[in-house]
């Protein structure tokens, strides 16, 4: 059933009624063009179809007012904006002049036609709203109410002259039938209208969902390339320093600056060196653990965050990204070998995000100073090559796993 109701919806979107019936306008503002179009089609047919059936032409013409009325409703309502006064004129006189016909024309509570009242305050509570609601709510089910007891007390009375407006017998070979068939079509059209709105809501709420959750991506990354911003990059290293605190996890963090950036868009142009900038990213992704972080800090400078990893697997990590950065063409419009420089910083109790980063950013510029296209740590110090013992490689990985690299 839902995937008919999208169906519908779909083929709406793409046809005659998407001005008017498209999952471009307001859920409610839909419901009621497509309620008040089915009321103004239904109530011509019923028209035509009494007609048919009798001499006399008195209903036929009262039915005929009303689809006129429900038609104009739908073309005034989508021409002025003015919806509210439309649902609120449109709900009360469905309620309180074209239901109160059917119930008499239709037999009275004999053949069932009472069962129309349910939808009539259905659509009341769907598209009246406020002070007006709480006014309709009230007084339509003591009109209702009224006209039950006028038909109970006065069982021959019929605005229409005559007990019945035309004979039943000729549509229906009993009462029970026809509050069979009355309830059919009730229970029908309003478990439709309740299945659509349903649907309806979860696409909306899914698509509202979608768009949040795109903004909040959109918060929190770069807008060239895509990696993270400043903003995440603090929040997910306090949230890391925690957990290295608590579950005394390793973590490190190496801070990378794109040599002779500058001089490479004084060159080139801005648009190679983003173009250069997205390469850079890319690469550092593709060389990263899906929990690693990757984070643009601030012009040519990213920031990589180690979960899991001592100085060791750090540094051989991140010398391992430079020098695929290096071997890489990472424009076509650049000859020259781009080159990086990084800092390493490894986690110690007591260091605070911004620390953190101070630590790789001063051993980045060691780097730079050092001939730039190298990894430093702790202030120039020799490279922790030396293989440590197993517990230095990556104690963390029952939390994190394990990449081969890891150890290499």
């Amino acid at each position: 059933m839902e995937n008919f109701i999208r169906s519908v919806a779909r083929f709406i979107d793409n046809g005659f009624f998407k001005k008017r019936w498209g999952t471009h306008l307001d859920m409610n503002i839909r419901y009621f063009n497509i309620v008040v179009f089915l009321l103004s089609f239904s109530t011509a047919l019923f028209s035509i179809f009494i007609g048919i059936h009798r001499k006399t032409y008195e209903v036929p013409l009262v039915l005929l007012i009303a689809s006129v009325f429900f038609l104009l409703i739908y073309f005034l309502d989508n021409k002025t904006k003015r919806y509210n006064f439309y649902m609120i004129l449109s709900t009360y006189a469905f309620n309180l002049v074209f239901l109160p016909v059917l119930y008499f024309v239709g037999g009275g509570i004999d053949y069932g036609t009472w069962l129309y009242f349910i939808a009539g305050l259905m659509l009341t509570v769907l598209f009246i709203h406020g002070p007006a609601f709480i006014v309709s709510i009230i007084i339509q089910p003591l009109y209702y109410f009224a006209i039950f007891l006028i038909h109970y007390f006065y069982p021959n009375f019929n605005p229409f002259g005559s007990s019945e407006a035309f004979n039943m017998n000729v549509f229906w070979s009993s009462p029970r039938n026809a509050v069979i068939i009355n309830f059919a079509i009730i229970s029908i059209s309003i478990g439709m209208l309740i299945k659509s709105l349903f649907v309806s809501y979860i696409d909306e709420r899914e698509a509202a969902l979608l768009i949040v959750k795109d903004l909040e991506e959109l918060s929190l990354k770069d807008p060239l390339t895509g990696t993270f911003n400043r903003r995440y990059l603090f929040k997910h290293l306090d949230e890391s320093i925690k957990a290295a605190q608590n579950e005394h996890i390793p973590l490190s963090v190496v801070m990378y600056d794109i040599d002779n950036f500058k001089q490479l868009n004084d060159t080139y142009g801005h648009i190679v060196g983003d173009e250069v900038l997205c390469a850079v990213s890319k690469k550092l992704v593709e060389n990263c653990r899906e929990y690693d972080v990757v984070a643009r800090y601030g012009g040519e400078e990213f920031l990589i965050v180690f979960p899991g990893a001592k100085d060791r697997v750090a540094y051989l990590r991140a010398d391992k990204i430079r020098k695929d950065i290096e071997s890489s063409q990472l424009s076509p419009s650049v000859k020259e070998t781009i080159t990086i420089s990084g800092g390493l910083a490894c986690y110690e109790p007591g260091l605070s995000a911004s620390k953190l980063i101070d630590i790789a950013d001063t051993n980045m510029y060691i780097a730079k100073e050092a001939g730039r296209n190298r990894i430093a740590w702790k202030n120039g110090a020799l490279p922790p090559l030396k293989r440590q013992s197993d517990d230095d490689t990556d104690n963390s990985s029952k939390k994190y796993g394990r990449r081969e690299t890891d150890n290499n």
